[in-house]
């Protein structure tokens, strides 16, 4: 469980150097990009049992998404798929790493849907590696974050 400050800031941490990541485009293979924001916070859900915690990471994360000052829609977007994703996992019966692909494999579903519709109908294929390759990249996530935090409550 996070929730001490100590953790809180280490969170911080991790979402500013996946931010970094996102943004620098470096896990970009042959033109398909993981949402690794959307990724770590939904495995966020998994280790953060206060909503209100949650909810303050998922706005940080949500404030990496455009450097820009003021709320974007794909920064709201993106705070309303994690919260969701929140809720999803507290919904599923199956616990650990299956619940948490469902999980983002939802969140990042419903992002595409809410930001950019067409996509999906004009690129299906990209779309789907996009989302298997967030999947991917937040399986690891998921398994780093379980390891450092020695967490097993999942």
């Amino acid at each position: 469980m996070i929730s001490h400050s100590r953790h809180s800031i280490q969170v911080i941490l991790l979402i500013i150097l996946i931010a970094t990541l996102q943004h620098s485009r470096v896990l970009t293979v042959m033109g398909v990009a993981p949402n690794v924001m959307l990724a770590l916070t939904v495995a966020l859900a998994f280790f953060i049992d206060s909503f209100l915690l949650f909810l303050i990471m998922a706005i940080v994360a949500g404030a990496f998404i455009r450097f820009a000052p003021g709320l974007s829609v794909a920064s709201a977007v993106f705070i309303v798929c994690a919260v969701i994703g929140y809720w999803l996992r507290r919904r599923i019966v199956q616990p650990g790493l299956v619940a948490y692909c469902i999980t983002i494999g939802t969140a990042s579903i419903l992002f595409t849907i809410l930001m950019a519709p067409g996509f999906i109908i004009r690129y299906p294929a990209l779309f789907l590696g996009e989302v298997l390759y967030t999947m991917i990249s937040g399986v690891l996530l998921f398994e780093l974050i379980k390891w450092v935090r020695g967490l097993e409550r999942v």
